[in-house]
């Protein structure tokens, strides 16, 4: 997942006598699901765009044991935890940084009893303050007026009561609306308890289809999310409902990659790396590459949902200058993360 990428390691740092500020926690999502992988990535962006004092564990990091104590194999949950959280203490680990709600829940209310005292932050905690600090700047008009609907996390949310964090990075972007149940109220994606590794139980309708409904029905362009499990679910719904060609589902982590001043090479630019990397190679934004060098992993060359009518026109006039007329190109068919794409 941190292929090409920048990313400092826990022994590296320990060999040279420091020890960071913050562990980041990948988990096994963000470091196996091809899907969050890309948030992975576009996190260790903007942490190494604020110039972050972190590091990651790689291959010393195993399961945080979420998952086995709630399918019933508490000997499994506890043998994980303790392996961690030695690991933890090894490295004089104070802080956990971490865009896994299930593990940053199992961190901060499950550790304790058995000795790992952390201090813990979802990464919507981190993006906010960071926000609020002024470090991170946003583009209002980033998203080019396009409704965010935001689905919150079961863990994040009723679990530990974080509702504000997600909802002030998105509003410094743009224009959210609010599902019908939300906050306290909101529905479970269907994946939580253990439920994204086994088969629906019987019964009229599957709750992620439901939850697709709720966020239908706001007409909200982007389905937001803060959770590896949650957006695999409301991607799932909208294939379901056939509404993956003009509603989007993305990380709140992606979303900020996309709004952030100063995130690519160009200081100029209101959208970070992926803009900064269509205007430096001339590639119309319009068209689809995919290579390891080109690092579009949300793809906002999907450029008619996500980049605002200024940008666009100043893109298309820097393509036209190298003789690449946007008026000519088709459509950009749907992206497939599973399916490579010819350039």
């Amino acid at each position: 997942w941190a292929e090409g990428l920048d990313v400092p390691l826990m022994a590296d740092l320990q060999a040279s006598g420091k020890t960071p500020e913050y562990l980041l926690w990948i988990g096994s999502a963000g470091a196996f699901d091809d899907r969050y992988k890309k948030v992975s990535r576009e996190l260790i962006k903007v942490l190494n765009h604020l110039k972050v004092d972190y590091a990651v564990l790689g291959t010393e990091e195993i399961d945080s044991g979420d998952v086995a104590r709630r399918a019933g194999n508490e000997m499994l949950f506890q043998m994980q935890a303790l392996m961690m959280i030695e690991t933890f203490n090894m490295y004089g680990v104070k802080k956990i940084l971490t865009a896994c709600p299930h593990d940053y829940n199992t961190f901060i209310n499950e550790y304790p009893d058995l000795g790992g005292k952390y201090e813990v932050i979802h990464h919507s905690q981190f993006l906010r303050d960071r926000v609020a600090d002024g470090k991170l700047k946003l583009d209002s008009s980033a998203l080019g007026g396009k409704k965010v609907t935001f689905h919150d996390p079961c863990y994040l949310g009723r679990a530990n009561g974080e509702y504000a964090a997600p909802r002030d990075v998105l509003n410094a972007m743009g224009t959210t609306v609010e599902m019908k149940r939300s906050k306290s109220f909101a529905l479970c994606c269907g994946a939580g308890g253990g439920q994204m590794f086994k088969e629906a139980e019987k019964g009229e309708k599957e709750v992620f289809i439901e939850r697709t409904e709720d966020a239908l029905e706001t007409g909200a362009d982007i389905i937001a999310t803060a959770c590896p499990y949650c957006m695999v679910m409301m991607t799932d719904g909208l294939k379901y409902k056939n509404r993956e060609d003009n509603v989007k589902n993305y990380d709140i982590a992606e979303l900020v990659v996309l709004a952030a001043r100063g995130l690519g090479q160009d200081p100029d630019l209101p959208i970070g790396s992926t803009a900064e990397y269509l205007l430096s190679r001339a590639v119309s934004p319009v068209l689809l590459i995919r290579s390891a060098e080109a690092d579009l992993e949300h793809v906002a060359i999907q450029s008619r949902l996500l980049l605002s009518p200024d940008l666009l026109s100043r893109l298309s006039q820097r393509l036209q200058d190298d003789g690449i007329d946007l008026t000519e190109a088709a459509p950009l068919p749907d992206f497939d993360y599973d399916v490579p794409v010819p350039s």
